[in-house]
């Protein structure tokens, strides 16, 4: 699933965003997040809209299928989003293709590309992701077809680079309590640093806040409720007084898939949404 970014921060399921805390509890790093278990098909449907609106936003599909058994098992994921986004509700169709090893219980992203097209099919932007372990940097390039404008840019790995596009994934793996003990947990986290698609890195941390029952589309669900902490500097402090929280619900069954998602679509200038599963499906072939 998708996720945007700062200019418009970044986009889970719908857009991740300006989210601030000073919140405190255990301290897990990154390496110590659980392991992400993917059957070798997944797909299904999600939705957005407003708060206290039943009229939907945008709907998206998405397909996640292992291509290579392995070791380690190759997954090519597509995630296609239609309907309108940003402020000014512009109708876009914006599509995802992103190749990635899963190892050991981790994603490991090869590459990926975003296309942004009109209705009519006119692309209006692209932007291509590899992702090289030997030299541990992560190679984009952009093209603006409106301002007919390309940029090259490299990001540093580091200890623990998560994409836009593995983060639904990612998150999958984070160290859930069992059921019983969720209330002791509150306030666990993991902390990695997060490649959008404007694109640019920055930290955030993903903070544990309990179990709570949640009603969408597809049925009713027991799931963990994660919180996610962007941390942008002074704009963090700014932020804090007129961003809205932002929020992740994953399944407690394993293996955890992703549920809803609750925050800004995009930027500050941007509308609220809720995008909600719709349909969930996996296949042993």
């Amino acid at each position: 699933m998708t996720v945007l970014g700062v200019r418009g921060l970044f986009r889970i399921p719908a857009a991740l965003i300006l989210l601030v805390s000073l919140a405190v509890g255990e301290a897990l790093p990154a390496a110590g997040s659980g392991r992400v278990e993917l059957a070798p098909r997944e797909g299904g449907t999600y939705r957005a809209r407003l708060p206290d609106q039943e009229e939907v936003r945008w709907t998206a599909d998405w397909v996640l299928e292992r291509i290579e058994e392995g070791p380690p098992e190759v997954y090519f994921v597509r995630d296609e989003l239609r309907g309108e986004f940003g402020r000014r509700d512009t109708s876009q169709v914006r599509v995802t293709e992103a190749r990635f090893l899963l190892e050991d219980g981790r994603i490991r992203m090869l590459q990926s590309v975003l296309t942004v097209r009109d209705p009519e099919g006119e692309v209006l932007r692209t932007l291509e992701k590899d992702f090289d372990y030997r030299e541990r940097v992560v190679r984009t390039v952009e093209r603006d077809r409106r301002r007919g404008r390309e940029r090259s840019r490299e990001f540093r790995m580091g200890e623990e680079l998560v994409d836009t596009k593995e983060i639904v994934s990612y998150l999958r793996g984070f160290p859930f309590p069992a059921p019983e003990a969720a209330e002791e947990a509150v306030g666990r986290r993991i902390e990695f640093r997060l490649l959008n698609e404007s694109p640019t890195t920055y930290s955030v941390r993903a903070e544990y806040r309990g179990v709570e029952m949640v009603e969408t589309p597809a049925g009713n669900f027991s799931c963990h409720k994660l919180r996610l902490v962007p941390d942008l500097g002074i704009l963090t402090f700014v932020g804090r007084w007129v961003s809205p929280d932002l929020y992740m619900w994953f399944t407690v069954a394993p293996p955890h898939f992703w549920v809803k998602y609750r925050g800004l679509e995009g930027d500050l200038r941007t509308p609220s949404v809720v995008s909600e599963l719709v349909e969930f499906h996996t296949s042993a072939q």
